[in-house]
Parts: C-alpha cells; structure tokens; sequence
C-alpha cells in the first residue's frame, strides 16, 4: 500500500484546502460561497438601482440582506458541521427519531454462559412431530409380517 503525501495546506483533497486571509482561515468551498453571494448581492442591487441616489440606497437595503445570507452560509459552524451537515441532522433527529425506551429495575448479568443459560429457560420449547401416513392398511402389513418379509 502506498502512502500519498499532501502539503501542509491540502488536507483530504481540494474541498478542504484552507487558506489564510489575515487572521481569518477560510477554505476554497467557503470562497465560492461567498464570491456567489457577492454576485447574488451585485445582480440584486444592479437591478433595483437604476442609477438615481435613491434607487442606490434602496439597491443597498436589498443587496445587503442578500450578501448577509451568503456569509452566514459560508461561515455557518455549530458544533464542527457546516449548514447542510446541521440541517440534516436537525430534520433527521425532530423529524424522524423515535424516542427510545430503556428498561430500569432490572439485574444486570455480565457472563456470557448465564446469559445464555438464561436465554434457553426463558425460550418457548416448541416441538413439532410430523407422522407420515401409512399408504398400507393394517391387513397388508400384517401379511408382510407374516410372510417374513420383516
């Protein structure tokens, strides 16, 4: 088996590559984010404002909410998950967990062989015999008998 060796900056690959901006580490994923949210933020403003001082403010009133978006997605961390990793796990654990029910008031048994002894007690013994029908009548075999074929 061989060893891949990375450089101190790529991690697992391109989507963990972080990189320093000042204090602030951001990775490649986060940089696409926001370079979206900015072009979101730009279209939106772009679009309201059509070039008079009133519109452009109005523009930043839009824009600005948008752009705010973007960065909270990009920078979202809550316990070492990103936005989709916490939403799912929120959908998963309200939405689709059941409540789990523990038994109290019981002795723990620890060995393995009184465990299973206790399982072979405690399991129905259910036997089932099946008898085949005899194709020959009482008559027949008792001339076989008597013949000395048996």
């Amino acid at each position: 088996m061989s060893k891949v060796l990375f450089p101190r900056n790529v991690q697992k690959g391109l989507f963990n590559m972080n990189m320093a901006i000042g204090p602030l580490t951001v990775s490649l994923v986060q940089v696409f984010l926001l370079m979206v949210g900015l072009g979101a933020a730009l279209g939106t403003f772009q679009l309201v404002s059509n070039g008079s001082a009133g519109n452009k403010t109005a523009g930043l009133i839009v824009a600005i909410p948008v752009l705010l978006v973007f960065v909270i997605i990009a920078f979202f961390k809550i316990s070492e998950m990103g936005l989709l990793e916490f939403v799912t796990k929120m959908v998963r654990n309200y939405f689709f967990d059941s409540n789990q029910k523990f038994q109290t008031q019981y002795t723990r048994i620890t060995d393995p062989q009184s465990v299973l002894l206790e399982r072979v007690r405690t399991s129905e013994k259910t036997e089932k015999i099946e008898t085949k029908k005899l194709l020959m009548d009482e008559q027949e075999l008792e001339n076989i008998r008597k013949g000395g074929l048996l």
